[in-house]
């Protein structure tokens, strides 16, 4: 008898513990590749939509649900939006782990638009999405001397922890739009290699917090470690930045931007 109870008790552990995901498809579109980049829109967007409506799209708690992390359920609700042919996902409920419950709390409607990328806000690194002069929505700065400036930040979430689940570090490197610039008159492609470049550079100290992370089994619990390790990788990370725009001389110096191109390169693998 105690090994049937046991035995049930694991059955329905492992049942309950995957998140809820729900969707009310009324439009469906043909199916996109694995491959194809979901925007996603925060609640407070309220820019105007200009495509076809999918469906609403659901995430929620599934009593003991593991792995549901704000950018696990995003992951979850794109993978549902790509089988169903939309490229973009308006959320219009973003509840975050509370007492209640560790999980995030996601309703979105999905859409199909054209040139999805026109109303993207954020974006997350992928060598499969290069930037592009729509992808600088800022309002020019006109104290500025530069006829350009980009945004990326390097981010690190922590996940509620409870009897049932452990707490979950995540790392992100995003580029913002809304905070990203350019001159009119500027938009020439050396000047935005120069951009994606920052950006990429991002990305390279986003994987090497990650690894040092991991390297020193700092968890997500480990607060004032993670802080200590964030903050040491942040001044290396902008002395970085720095030391790329001083010697490329913010991407006029040719030569010297060939040989940051190349340096990023081999850091990513591409």
């Amino acid at each position: 008898m105690l090994k049937t109870f046991g035995l049930v008790i694991i059955v329905f552990c492992f049942v309950q513990c995957s998140p809820k995901l729900r969707s009310s498809i009324i439009n469906s579109q043909p199916s996109l590749v694995e491959e194809t980049e979901i925007v996603v829109l925060p609640v407070e967007d309220n820019q105007d939509l200009n495509g076809i409506e999918v469906g609403e799209l659901r995430a929620s708690d599934n009593g003991l649900s593991k792995d549901c992390t704000y950018p696990q359920m995003i992951a979850l609700l794109k993978e549902i939006a790509r089988k169903n042919g939309a490229n973009l996902i308006k959320l219009v409920k973003n509840k975050e782990p509370d007492l209640w419950s560790t999980c995030a709390r996601i309703s979105a409607v999905a859409y199909r638009v054209n040139n999805p990328q026109k109303y993207q806000l954020e974006i997350s690194w992928s060598e499969n999405r290069k930037l592009s002069w729509d992808d600088f929505k800022g309002e020019v700065s006109e104290k500025s001397s530069f006829d350009t400036e980009s945004y990326c930040s390097i981010i690190y979430q922590t996940s509620l922890v409870s009897v049932f689940t452990k707490a979950k570090l995540v790392v992100t490197n995003t580029f913002d739009c809304t905070k990203t610039w350019v001159r009119a008159d500027k938009k020439t492609d050396s000047i935005l290699n120069h951009e994606q470049r920052h950006f990429d550079l991002c990305e390279v100290y986003t994987r090497k917090l990650k690894a040092e992370l991991t390297k020193q089994n700092i968890h997500a619990s480990s607060g004032k470690a993670i802080d200590e390790v964030f903050l040491e990788f942040e001044k290396q990370y902008n002395e970085a930045q720095r030391k790329y725009d001083e010697e490329t001389h913010h991407g006029t110096e040719v030569i010297a931007q060939s040989g940051w191109d190349s340096y990023i390169d081999l850091q990513l693998g591409l």
